[in-house]
């Protein structure tokens, strides 16, 4: 069954959904691939941790990026929470591929294996699904 990024925004947990309120985006760039897909890149940043604590000093830009074929989607970011927590369980539902961990499942840090996303893909997501970009 396609992961679309309503399901994927659903099953991320609240506390995530809570931190990507504080979530700025910015350089949001579309692109038609060779697959026929539509890919959005954007850069992305927070003053505050992926539950919700505040930061001190200079955001992390991250680079995040949803793509969608008009069915699923396929969403990456660089962020640790999005590489150690969500990767390998989302290319399990083929919504992700595994380019930043290193391909073992997170035994530690999400041992069911629960699909979800950090909180800059779902900022992005939200955007991009009040748009009508992404399903």
């Amino acid at each position: 069954m396609p992961m679309t990024m309503q399901k994927l925004m659903d099953k991320t947990p609240q506390g995530r959904r809570n931190s990507a309120q504080s979530v700025v985006i910015r350089e949001v760039k579309v692109t038609k691939t060779t697959y026929k897909t539509l890919k959005y890149k954007a850069k992305t940043w927070s003053r505050t941790d992926s539950v919700g604590n505040i930061k001190g000093g200079k955001p992390t830009i991250h680079k995040t990026m949803v793509e969608t074929n008009g069915k699923q989607v396929v969403v990456d970011c660089d962020c640790e929470d999005f590489m150690y927590f969500w990767e390998y369980a989302l290319n399990r539902k083929k919504a992700a591929r595994l380019t930043r961990s290193n391909g073992e499942p997170p035994v530690d840090k999400n041992p069911r294996m629960v699909p979800g996303v950090c909180k800059h893909v779902y900022a992005l997501g939200e955007k991009l699904l009040n748009r009508g970009k992404v399903i």
